[in-house]
């Protein structure tokens, strides 16, 4: 049922990018209904975007949890700037700061130097923060995807909303870090999953189950690199959808009963 479940979001998302023009770009389980024919059909196209490459200078959602990681690390850079930068800035107003509390830590000499400094910083930071874009393209909608397929073939526990998040994280935020992080690794996903939760043995143990074209399918839709992502097409090309059964009567009638 799920590679059912999970060929009727991919088709939807294929139509959308190649006949339509237009990107999703609010991907997720609650955006689905299933039809009288036991059929997913996407709604929710307050988000859509007509055309399929865009660069935003602010995401249309709130809580980025199905964006991928070159778009939240773009969405930060847009906010902060540099990190090295902001943290070197940070760093000079600490010392102010003690300087202030305690004077003459500073000499009025080095005091001046650091003042100039983040100052300096700011404007450069600023420059950076104003350039900065955030892309979006059809390879964001191919994560979203990647996530659906994650949950319909891997982990649909209601305590793991995403491979980034769980329900021992003690805060939303915990699933965005994850992202940004793995964005910067090269790692498979699934064998960083294992890493992030070991203390859950059935994870590790679904996870050690799964055939390898299951994990094809998944590490390559979740790649962090949207340059070698699998894209919906090939997705949608791989041989686990051409196999018995996946699309079936019977299975559309086991949907049109979880209606």
């Amino acid at each position: 049922m799920g590679l059912t479940m999970l060929k009727d979001v991919g088709d939807s998302l294929q139509h959308l990018h190649e006949r339509a023009g237009v990107l999703h770009l609010d991907m997720k389980p609650e955006n689905y209904l299933v039809d009288g024919e036991g059929r997913l059909q996407l709604m929710d196209f307050g988000t859509s975007m007509v055309g399929v490459e865009h660069q935003l200078k602010r995401l249309p959602v709130d809580i980025p949890r199905y964006y991928p990681p070159e778009v939240l690390i773009a969405r930060v850079q847009r906010k902060e700037g540099d990190i090295g930068k902001r943290d070197r800035i940070n760093e000079i107003e600490r010392q102010i700061r003690q300087d202030n509390r305690t004077p003459g830590t500073l000499s009025p000499e080095h005091r001046t130097e650091l003042l100039k400094e983040q100052e300096e910083l700011r404007s450069a930071n600023a420059q950076i923060k104003a350039a900065t874009t955030i892309p979006v393209n059809e390879k964001s909608d191919s994560w979203a995807l990647g996530i659906m397929a994650y949950r319909l073939l891997v982990d649909n526990r209601s305590q793991s909303v995403s491979p980034f998040f769980h329900e021992t994280d003690n805060y939303v935020g915990k699933q965005l870090e994850r992202t940004e992080a793995f964005g910067k690794s090269q790692a498979p996903l699934l064998d960083q999953v294992a890493l992030w939760y070991p203390d859950d043995e059935g994870l590790r143990a679904r996870i050690g189950n799964l055939s390898p074209e299951v994990k094809e399918l998944v590490n390559g839709l979740l790649h962090p690199d949207p340059e070698q992502r699998m894209s919906v097409q090939q997705a949608l090309s791989h041989p686990l959808f051409q196999q018995q059964g996946v699309g079936s009567s019977e299975i559309r009638r086991q949907l049109v009963g979880l209606q």
